[in-house]
């Protein structure tokens, strides 16, 4: 089962990575790769941060990320799909893998992948938009990757807490991923930092218990707050905020800001229980039965397991609460107004944590209340069946029907994209070039309209006068 299960999860995981890789530049993508191109690397990220840019150039990591996509070109694109959902999958594998240790329990390699590659799935299953969330690069960059860094920031922090002491290196390890992960969003930092302010209490109670668990979890997440605490102060601190909030509208008074936010953690979770049930119930089977599974492999279950179900039931509820809640807060704040879908990811993701969390709790209980034969007759045909194979196969096979749409129009990019340079390399100043559909939902592509900004920006990409997009053949 463990083996069916590993497989359906890792089918669309695959597909969704296949999708991926008939990405271009589309929308922000060519204002970072015009400005890289025009100014250099280091001035982009010099001048972005301190003045006006067609971006959020505050975002120093989102830049410096842009700026080593831009030297490999729209190849890059095509390749962070794939690369991020393999380094999410490796990253809560570590993670769980650590945390196991922590507490005694035997995980097996299939047992962690099949954790992870859960959590990356539902998460990206769950997620209101997945072209937005992690086909498109200016999207996928500053929400889906700060939760892959997570992942791994999680896991070493893990893996260092079970040490009596940590090392420097780990530490010093932990603090530059947690500012290098922090500065990519505001959003992400604001995850990061309160699920790391949760951690702080939790390890210091480990901690006056004697110390066993996670002796060196206080230094750790002591680290790693110092990080986020430094790349938020990168975030506010910059100059381009001026520029970036002067034609928005602040929500400046606490209590509106303070209810805006209940309000919109209130919509959020509310579409996810009526409109992704279906799924969340599955995410919740699927951790149950893993669960489960490896409790009656125990022949003792550790009594610290069953000492900790009721209290991390509820620290499992304030998390998630509060991670919503924080999540909201950039959006109302800078906008007063209800998160874009590729901003919902990293509320989207902690939901997916704390379902799988709950689905654990109550498979850790359950097994160790059923006799094993009984347990298995029961669950085994029903439960991993539909959670491990139901809901990857319907977004296999969503992700299969999409599939030709982007094939299509990568291909029109790279014939465009040819163009493009050769009526360059010929000296033409002014280019036109077919009209080709948006293929990420609420992203422009280049317009008739040469004045269009994203059309600006592809002209400092390809470093020619004029650019329009006007000339038919996309309907052909």
């Amino acid at each position: 089962m463990l083996t069916l299960g590993c497989v359906t999860l890792a089918i669309p995981l695959a597909l969704f990575a296949w999708t991926g890789s008939n990405m271009r530049y589309t929308g922000d993508d060519y204002c970072y790769a015009g400005l890289f191109r025009q100014r250099g690397f280091w001035e982009t990220i010099r001048s972005t941060y301190l003045g006006p840019s067609p971006f959020h150039g505050n975002r120093y990591s989102l830049t410096v990320f842009s700026g080593f996509a831009g030297m490999i070109g729209p190849a890059a694109s095509a390749a962070l799909p794939a690369l991020t959902i393999v380094m999410g999958v490796a990253g809560v594998a570590y993670a769980a893998r650590a945390g196991a240790r922590a507490f005694s329990v035997r995980v097996s390699g299939l047992e962690s992948l099949l954790a992870a590659e859960g959590v990356v799935f539902y998460g990206l299953a769950l997620s209101p938009e997945l072209a937005q969330s992690l086909y498109w690069r200016s999207g996928m960059l500053p929400y889906f990757l700060p939760i892959v860094l997570l992942f791994a920031l999680a896991g070493l922090g893990l893996a260092h807490s079970n040490r009596v002491r940590p090392a420097a290196w780990g530490l010093g390890l932990i603090f530059a991923l947690a500012v290098f992960a922090g500065g990519l969003s505001e959003t992400s930092a604001a995850l990061q930092l309160t699920a790391l302010a949760i951690a702080l209490p939790l390890v210091l109670l480990a901690r006056r218990q004697g110390g066993r668990r996670l002796p060196s979890g206080l230094p750790v997440v002591a680290t790693a707050l110092a990080g986020t605490a430094q790349a938020i102060a990168l975030l506010v601190a910059s100059p381009s905020n001026r520029y970036a909030l002067a034609g928005l509208e602040q929500t400046t008074r606490l209590s509106s800001l303070l209810r805006m936010m209940a309000f919109h953690a209130y919509l959020f979770l509310h579409g996810l229980a009526f409109r992704q049930w279906l799924p969340a119930l599955a995410l919740f089977g699927l951790y149950f039965w893993l669960a489960a599974t490896i409790t009656q492999r125990h022949a003792r279950v550790p009594n610290a397991l069953w000492r900790l179900l009721v209290p991390a039931g509820a620290v499992i509820l304030v998390a998630w609460l509060a991670i919503v809640l924080a999540t909201m807060l950039p959006s109302a704040y800078a906008q007063s107004s209800y998160p874009v879908g590729r901003a919902l990811t990293t509320s989207t993701f902690a939901s997916t944590l704390a379902i799988a969390g709950y689905g654990m709790l109550a498979g850790f209980y359950t097994a160790g209340r059923l006799p094993s034969g009984k347990f298995v007759g029961l669950t085994t045909r029903v439960v991993i069946l539909a959670a491990a194979t139901l809901a990857p196969f319907m977004a296999s096979r969503s992700a299969w029907s999409e599939l030709g749409h982007y094939r299509r129009w990568s291909q029109f990019w790279d014939v465009r994209d040819r163009q493009i340079r050769e009526m360059r390399s010929r000296g033409d100043s002014g280019v036109e070039v077919v009209l080709m559909d948006k293929i990420i939902p609420d992203v422009a592509e280049l317009q008739p309209n040469a004045d269009f900004w994203y059309n600006n920006c592809a002209e400092w990409y390809y470093d020619i006068e004029s650019l329009s997009a006007s000339l038919p053949g996309w309907d052909q």
